[in-house]
């Protein structure tokens, strides 16, 4: 097994532990729908993050290009990407299911909310991999999409008006569809 394969492999597991962590959040939210009351803004940042995971996915090719010699900096670095993202997706939604009578905008407020930090922290650390790894100008496009990423969710826990909050996740969510499309290239 060569470098690129191991490297490769430990992203796609976090990537994968994240997806199964944060459907069958998922799945636990849709459940209690009768039961508890369901929002739809902790829903969103979940999907913006669910976007996340396929196109990081679909990103794990990419690390093949990769001509330097892996160092052990370069992999934890690597490493941080899907690792934020396994820290959104367990934080963002409770876990396996919403109590009877609960109300998710109360769970999202009192623990949820703090998955947007290590949601900021995957934008800063994709731009760290983007600058570090594959020599991308900290001053490129790609930095200048993936910065609204830090900076939305940050704002977010930084608001108390429920509109600007509402306003703050639907502009995470186009962003991050915008930012998905533009970044990934269309095949291989």
């Amino acid at each position: 097994m060569n470098v690129f394969s191991m490297v490769a492999s430990a992203v796609a597991m976090l990537t994968s532990l994240s997806l199964t962590r944060l459907l069958s959040s998922m799945v636990g939210v849709f459940l209690a729908r009768l039961e508890a009351r369901v929002v739809w803004v902790p829903v969103m940042w979940a999907g913006a993050v669910f976007v996340e995971l396929v196109q990081g996915w679909w990103a794990i090719i990419e690390l093949e290009s990769y001509s330097g010699a892996w160092t052990r900096g370069d992999v934890v670095l690597l490493l941080m990407v899907p690792l934020m993202l396994f820290l959104a997706s367990a934080l963002l939604l409770p876990y396996p299911q919403m109590a009877r009578g609960g109300s998710l905008e109360a769970w999202f407020e009192q623990h949820g909310r703090w998955g947007l930090l290590p949601l900021a922290g995957y934008a800063v650390s994709g731009i760290a991999v983007n600058v570090s790894l594959f020599g991308t100008a900290l001053v490129s496009a790609s930095t200048a999409l993936l910065v609204p990423e830090v900076v939305l969710p940050l704002a977010y826990l930084a608001m108390r008006s429920r509109a600007a909050r509402g306003v703050v996740t639907i502009a995470y969510v186009v962003q991050i569809l915008v930012s998905s499309w533009l970044l990934s290239p269309a095949s291989y």
